[in-house]
C-alpha cells in the first residue's frame, strides 16, 4: 500500500511537472505585446455614454486621459501582469445609440502570465469587466459573451 502511495505520488508530481514545462514553453512563444478590443451597441446617446465612461474612468486612480486618432485615450497604472496599458476609445453615433469601442494594447513580460492571459482568461478580461459597469451605469440590462460583438438593449 506504501508503495502505491509513492508511484501514485510520483506520477502527479510528474504530470503538474509537464504541464509547468508546458505552460513556460506556451509562454515564451507568446508575444509580450498585446491588442484586445470590444465592440458594443449602446441605445444611449454619445453624450451620456462619455459622461457615465468619464466617471467609470475617475475611479481608476493614476489613470492619465489624453486624445487619440479616434478619441479619448487612457494610459492606465501598471499591474502586477500588464505594463504600458493604453485604452483607446471610439465612440460614433447611430440612428438608435451608438457603437462603442474600446481597444487595450500594453505588455506582459512574465512568460507565465502571458500563457495565462492569453490561454486562460483572454485579453478580454478587463475590458468585459469595465464594458459591464459601463453598461450599468447606463441602466443596460445585457448578458456579456465573450468573443462576441454584444448590443446592449
Amino acid at each position: 500500500m506504501k508503495k502505491i502511495k509513492i508511484i501514485l505520488i510520483i506520477i502527479v508530481s510528474l504530470l503538474l511537472l509537464v504541464v509547468a514545462a508546458a505552460s513556460v514553453a506556451a509562454g515564451l512563444l507568446v508575444s509580450p505585446h498585446y491588442s484586445a478590443s470590444r465592440s458594443v451597441h449602446f441605445s444611449a446617446n454619445r453624450e451620456l455614454v462619455f459622461e457615465v465612461l468619464n466617471q467609470k474612468m475617475e475611479n481608476i486612480q493614476e489613470a492619465a486621459t489624453g486624445t487619440g486618432q479616434s478619441g479619448p485615450m487612457w494610459t492606465l497604472p501598471d499591474s502586477f501582469f500588464a505594463k504600458n496599458r493604453i485604452w483607446a476609445v471610439e465612440i460614433k453615433e447611430t440612428g438608435s445609440g451608438c457603437d462603442f469601442t474600446l481597444t487595450e494594447s500594453g505588455e506582459i513580460h512574465n512568460f507565465f502570465s502571458r500563457f495565462v492571459f492569453r490561454y486562460i482568461i483572454g485579453y478580454n478580461f478587463a475590458i468585459d469587466r469595465f464594458l459591464t459597469e459601463v453598461g450599468q451605469g447606463l441602466g443596460e440590462n445585457f448578458n456579456l459573451v465573450p468573443g462576441e460583438k454584444v448590443d446592449f438593449d
